[in-house]
């Protein structure tokens, strides 16, 4: 009997429970969607970034509204759009949703000013205006209305080169396969030769090209759901070294060679589920991926493999908190010196920005506390005309930091005195960022390194 009762009292709750959310949601049908302001960009780029669709059914509203900010943080990852608005209106059991998107300016010439050296910071330390290169280019994002990037560039000084660069191109209708191609020429009669003193020494030749270099590339991508992507890449170099550049480095292109013909394969599989890919305040990435490098000319071989973790959250109203770690294991220990590129180039700890740190394997732990010292604000600029660039946002975030890092080094020598080899090192500090439109950040932050070293340096790019 008692049993009766409970089953009785149970069903009576299910009932209540079913028949009030039903009140509550009731079901809506998504009839159209409509799109405002794409000028240059296809219907079909900015449907394909939106998890709803016309005449998706709707059980439950407020899944509706998290899918609407998930699209629209889509929308605003794609780095094509100033702003983006998504609206909904009922109309009886039919939702209507309109879109509304303000379009970049996405042709661009450039005229490039760019160091020889590694980064803005290292090249400030020696203010040596003879180690800038100049040249022109032409960028395309967004060609052909279909969010391909199309790179024409010609750079002359110390460095000439010339890079084609085409990538984003989709060959299915779902937009989830896709191929990229670069091709680059290089010739300089200026290059690195050396580490000293955890230092690039270069060396210049007044009279001949001491390094040449033809690097074409293929990429096949499978991008298999918003946030999961495949990446598979064939490349080959051919690269030819002066006499002159072999002889102050014997293990440039590995034993005595003046010249080395590449073949590698390299593939990357990634996660990123982070709310905006410039300047992160929540979310992760994680990234894993392997580089195979066959030398067609000697019987060398290596193997790279990386594995990079980053992470974001809000723990309070204004503050953030980040962390990155990135590890890197090379097979193979000793590294021809012009494939040794550790920390210090695409990697660095911050307080080490004048110096490099060569190596076969590493780990590097980045930690960031940020606060909202204003938090994004809109600004119309009147005294600018053209509609892509009149209308801003900002933002301004306070940081403190600290770094960690191990490099392990196979290759020791007295005389070069690379000393930040093969030991822990750490930097701590504070800094500013700026963050704005088309995708601009700029950092000011006072770093100190584990020796008492300490300065303000400069980036453009969000630390983690």
């Amino acid at each position: 009997m008692i049993k009766k009762i409970f089953l009785l009292i149970f069903l009576c709750f299910l009932i209540k429970k079913i028949f009030t959310r039903s009140l509550e949601n009731d079901f809506f049908i998504i009839k159209k969607i409509e799109i405002f302001g794409n000028k240059k960009t296809k219907k079909i780029v900015i449907l394909n970034e939106l998890s709803f669709k016309e005449n998706d059914t709707i059980f439950i509203f407020k899944k509706f509204l998290n899918k609407i900010s998930e699209s629209h943080k889509n929308l605003k990852n794609l780095s094509l759009f100033n702003f983006v608005k998504i609206e909904n209106k009922k109309e009886n059991e039919n939702i209507l949703v309109k879109i509304i998107v303000e379009e970049r300016w996405y042709l661009w010439g450039n005229v490039d000013l760019k160091y020889v050296d590694r980064n803005f910071n290292s090249w400030l330390e020696k203010k040596d205006y003879n180690r800038i290169n100049y040249g022109l280019g032409i960028s395309k994002y967004n060609f052909r209305g279909q969010n391909e990037v199309l790179k024409i560039k010609f750079l002359l000084g110390f460095t000439e080169e010339f890079i084609l660069d085409y990538r984003g191109f989709f060959f299915d209708k779902k937009r989830k396969n896709g191929i990229s191609m670069k091709f680059s020429f290089l010739r300089t009669n200026s290059y690195k030769f050396q580490t000293f003193e955890n230092k690039t020494k270069f060396y210049k030749s007044e009279d001949e090209y001491i390094l040449k270099s033809i690097y074409p590339q293929i990429d096949y991508f499978y991008r298999r759901n918003f946030y999961q992507k495949h990446n598979f890449s064939i490349f080959y170099e051919n690269v030819n070294i002066s006499d002159t550049l072999r002889k102050l480095n014997e293990n440039f292109l590995g034993k005595s060679k003046n010249s080395i013909k590449i073949f590698s394969f390299f593939y990357k599989f990634e996660i990123d589920k982070r709310d905006n890919k410039n300047y992160t305040l929540s979310g992760y990435f994680f990234e894993v991926n392997s580089k195979s490098i066959f030398f067609l000319n000697s019987n060398l071989n290596f193997i790279f493999s990386e594995i990079k973790y980053n992470f974001y959250k809000k723990i309070k109203k204004k503050f953030f908190l980040s962390f990155a770690y990135k590890f890197k294991k090379s097979l193979k220990k000793k590294i021809p010196f012009y494939l040794q590129k550790t920390l210090g180039y695409g990697d660095y700890l911050r307080g080490f920005e004048y110096y490099v740190i060569d190596g076969e394997d590493f780990f590097l732990i980045k930690n960031n506390l940020k606060f909202e010292i204003l938090g994004e604000k809109i600004l119309h600029l009147k005294c600018i005309s053209l509609k892509k660039f009149n209308k801003i946002h900002y933002a301004f975030y306070l940081n403190i930091f600290s770094d960690f890092a191990y490099v392990s080094s196979n290759f020791e020598d007295k005389y070069l005195n690379n000393y930040l080899s093969n030991r822990l090192l750490y930097s701590y500090g504070i800094g500013l960022d700026f963050v704005t439109y088309y995708d601009k950040v700029i950092r000011i932050e006072y770093s100190m390194n584990q020796f008492f070293e300490k300065g303000f340096f400069l980036h453009f790019k969000s630390a983690i």
